[in-house]
């Protein structure tokens, strides 16, 4: 039993011997040699900043009770790597960083990887490996993120200091006066269980002491460099090292909460609060005054690196308690600027935090009175994901914003501006009024009606919105629910049923394929299923169509086809198999009855074009468009069956000679006839 004992200890002499030999520079092969070779350690390769992969070398032991470090090993010397054993690799690495603090390492590694890593970190990494939980890791990734921004962009207030030369005299006077008066007062706090230095990101320093109030809570007071008085609370959460723990700093005209851990009972701790006024506040502690003073020595002379043991960078611990609530990002889906260098701002707000951090592409800022602002460069249209984070680490869902640049402003709206069915207030709900729409893209026996789908769906809305007519008394038949059977179903049955004589008023839409018949004589609508080469069987004659809309009688009748008779698809696809030629001698539209309005896509032998840009019928945009206000042209408010069909002919021609066709839409009805009105 002696002997097992006096080996294990002469093992444990052995071992801390080893690890005490480990120090900063040495190459990592030698580091995991001394942590007992490959198959006793864990290795995480990462990118570094300009995506290089296996730069950086993350290594822990995997018995973590001989060793709770994390060893952080980098391309210091930027060798290119050529051969693919590990621990010729790491030869070529060097030691960089050592810790036992999961915040701080993470806060050292997301300052130095790539995108790419940090990604992998933040979704796919088992945080339990590292003893840390979501919220650590998410205000570690603000830490990393904004260390990385000073070393990227050095901040004006250190340019403004080296402008200053003349005045460094000075300034290290002032800041050498302040320095022997705090090391003075903290030499003379009296005796306490713990004594506290802490310093603001405004420039204010505190010192102090606490003594014990229960087994787990310490109280006392601080004095800040101002002459202001504050009382600090301070409350330990766990009770295995590392210790966490939480602390309230409040003062006069200011509160600040905050967190902190302590590596051991007898270490120094670290800890880090947020004010109400939005500053930071980085606090020490210590049992011993000696170590304290040492601290504030190191912080003055502006060599902080390292402290016994202690992190290095802003430790920012989860206060779960006081905030579980992510940030929620205020912008809008979509934007447009008219040049390639903008402006991306927005809001953030939580209910819970003082301090919200937002991040795009791995550049993060704080967020002053809950705005960001965001200069950005793209030539093109980009996506862009947002994230925001608040002082506990809650991390909302990414915001995507769709960025459209448009250099031309004029020109691009003229082309692509966005139908908004909702863009006026129209007329009322009215149960005399009903509505068959009707648009099949995809035919069974003819080429694609490209775009037909969405012209039926829009105008739907406009039948709601604009023209009043109640959502039971539409009807809305698209692709195969626009068949034969189907759709003579609708006139045939459903149709009758919604018709009250001399008061209901009835709009038909129909955005598909249309054809003459083999004499030219009569004009057909193609239904989904239909076949060109048996129209009188499988297609509906427009002489039919209205000979059975007359016989309900209704108060009056709008039909608007976006389809054309040439034989010939928006794409310029031939519709009939046999290639037959197409005449069309038919203008049944002179013998249009009084209470008809008939708006056509074109005239007979022309053919109904496609609007790429839009996705939608050239006919169906601009007939929208102008149904949203565009083809008022006197501003009177009331949009004629004249003014609609003026604003379409001038429109549709334009863009079909941009396609190289000729298409004129026309109009069979009164053309003083008032067709819409707003408010």
């Amino acid at each position: 039993m002696r002997l097992k004992i006096f080996l294990i200890f002469i093992f444990l002499v052995i071992s801390n011997n080893s690890l005490a030999s480990i120090r900063i520079g040495i190459d990592c092969a030698n580091l995991v040699n001394q942590l007992g070779g490959l198959n006793k350690i864990n290795l995480l390769w990462l990118e570094s900043l300009n995506e290089k992969k296996y730069q950086l070398a993350l290594i822990n032991k995997k018995n973590k009770n001989l060793d709770s470090k994390f060893y952080l090993c980098v391309n210091k010397h930027n060798i290119n790597t050529t051969s693919d054993k590990t621990l010729t690799v790491l030869s070529e690495r060097n030691l960089e960083f050592i810790t036992s603090n999961s915040i701080e390492l993470f806060t050292e590694i997301f300052s130095l990887t790539s995108k790419g890593s940090r990604k992998y970190i933040m979704q796919t990494l088992n945080l339990n490996d590292f003893d840390i939980n979501r919220n650590e890791l998410n205000q570690a990734y603000i830490a990393g993120l904004m260390k990385l921004n000073e070393k990227l962009n050095p901040t004006k207030e250190i340019k403004k200091e080296e402008n200053k030369k003349p005045e460094k005299k000075l300034v290290k006077k002032v800041e050498n006066n302040e320095k022997e008066r705090l090391i003075n007062e903290l030499n003379n706090l009296d005796t306490s269980d713990y004594y506290f230095f802490g310093h603001s990101s405004e420039g204010k320093k505190y010192t102090g002491s606490t003594k014990a109030a229960t087994n787990t809570v310490q109280v006392g007071k601080v004095y800040s460099t101002d002459n202001i008085i504050c009382y600090v609370r301070s409350e330990q959460k766990t009770f295995n090292p590392p210790f966490n723990g939480s602390f309230i700093l409040k003062c006069p005209e200011d509160k600040i909460d905050g967190s902190w851990q302590q590596q051991s009972l007898y270490s120094p701790g670290i800890g880090q609060g947020f004010s109400d006024k939005g500053d930071v506040v980085t606090a020490f502690f210590s049992r011993q005054k000696s170590v304290i003073i040492e601290i504030a020595n190191k912080y003055f002379d502006q060599t902080l690196d390292k402290i016994d043991n202690t992190p290095t960078q802003k430790i920012v611990t989860q206060k779960t308690n006081k905030d579980n609530t992510p940030p929620k990002i205020i912008i809008a889906n979509n934007l447009t600027f008219k040049n390639s260098s903008y402006k991306l701002e927005g809001k953030v707000v939580d209910e819970g935090s003082k301090n919200i951090y937002v991040e795009i592409d791995g550049i993060i800022q704080d967020a002053k009175n809950g705005k960001f602002v965001f200069e950005r460069f793209s030539p093109v249209d980009e996506q862009v994901k947002i994230f925001a984070i608040d002082q506990w680490g809650n991390r909302s869902k990414e915001k995507i914003v769709s960025i459209k640049i448009e250099r031309n402003l004029k020109t691009a709206q003229k082309k692509i501006e966005k139908l908004n069915p909702s863009s006026k207030v129209y007329n009322h709900l009215s149960s005399d009024k009903v509505a068959i729409i009707i648009g099949i893209e995809k035919y069974d026996r003819t080429p694609t009606a490209s775009y037909a789908n969405d012209d039926a769906r829009y105008f739907y809305e406009y039948v709601s919105l604009g023209f009043g007519v109640p959502t039971e008394n539409i009807k809305l038949l698209i692709d195969k629910d626009a068949n034969l059977i189907q759709s003579l179903g609708v006139l045939n049955k459903w149709l009758p049923a919604k018709i009250n004589k001399n008061k209901t008023e009835l709009i038909i839409f129909f955005a598909g394929h249309g054809l003459a018949s083999n004499n030219g004589e009569d004009l057909f609508l193609l239904p989904q299923d239909s076949d060109p080469d048996l129209l009188q069987r499988t297609a509906l004659s427009r002489n039919e169509l209205f000979e059975s809309i007359i016989k309900l009688k209704p108060k009056n009748v709008t039909m608007f086809f976006d389809t054309c008779y040439s034989g010939i698809s928006r794409d310029e696809k031939t519709l009939l198999a046999s290639a037959r030629p197409v005449r069309i001698i038919s203008n049944n539209e002179e013998e249009t009855p009084s209470n008809f309005t008939i708006f056509s896509a074109s005239k007979l032998d022309q053919i109904s074009s496609g609007l790429k840009e839009a996705k939608h019928g050239i006919f169906s945009y601009y007939l929208m468009k102008g149904l949203e206000g565009k083809a008022d042209a006197n501003k009177d408010k009331k949009i004629t069956n004249g003014e609609l069909l003026a604003y379409m002919n001038e429109n549709v021609s334009q863009k079909a000679a941009e396609l190289g066709r000729e298409q004129n839409p026309s109009l069979a009805g009164d053309p003083d006839k008032v067709l819409i009105s707003y408010r």
